[in-house]
């Protein structure tokens, strides 16, 4: 099941400006399934991951053949996992002076993303940060229905005390809100712990994400 993120028509509007977009973050909150769903719904796009040796080889050591296989003939490109290019900046540079075309980056290191391409891009590129779920998108994964309640009255209840008189909301409706943030503050908000359904491997994937560092 997909999850629509807050972030995403920020980026949206950006596909319309030519400046790289880069998208960073911790590992598993969500970067690779977020853009691959924005680029669904995107004519010729190429989608790549420096994950792909063969692919990363290319980009580094034979850039040209870089350009005419993924490049040329399309107006977005995707690169996931992009701090694995060494060099990447100065290769993004050069393509984005060169070549018409939206590139879009995404990377799990954001200290080794800066140092690699963000510093050689300096007014061509724009960075969006994408964390695990906020309580809203938690929300909008296990109940959306009460996702709108929630919103509706966000900012009049507090979720850690009983509503007041004034504030039109059952009893079951303010406890089913709690029982959530509850468990969201225990588990957390990565995308595959909110969806997990079995309790065990629930905590276990907390666990392991809560090690991840960027």
């Amino acid at each position: 099941m997909y999850i629509k993120r807050k972030l995403e028509d920020a980026i949206l509007r950006n596909l319309n400006s030519p400046e790289i977009t880069a998208v960073v973050g911790p590992r598993q909150c969500g970067k690779t399934t977020m853009v691959n769903n924005l680029m669904q719904g995107l004519e010729d796009s190429a989608v790549l991951t420096f994950d792909n040796q063969n692919m990363l080889a290319m980009f580094e050591k034979n850039t040209d053949a870089f350009i005419s296989s993924y490049v040329k003939g399309n107006k977005y490109l995707f690169i996931d996992e992009f701090q694995y290019a060494k060099n990447g900046g100065k290769i993004l540079k050069y393509i984005f002076d060169t070549q018409k075309i939206k590139i879009i980056i995404s990377g799990s290191s954001v200290a080794d993303l800066t140092v690699r391409a963000i510093k050689y891009l300096v007014g061509r590129i724009f960075v969006f940060n994408l964390y695990p779920f906020d309580f809203e998108e938690f929300l909008l994964a296990r109940d959306a229905n009460l996702l709108k309640l929630y919103v509706e009255y966000k900012g009049k209840i507090n979720l850690m005390t009983q509503p007041s008189k004034s504030v039109k909301i059952s009893d079951i409706i303010h406890k089913r809100m709690l029982k959530y943030y509850e468990e969201f503050l225990l588990f957390g908000g990565y995308p595959r712990v909110v969806l997990e359904e079995n309790y065990e491997q629930k905590k276990n994937c907390s666990t392991l994400f809560t090690t991840l560092i960027f």
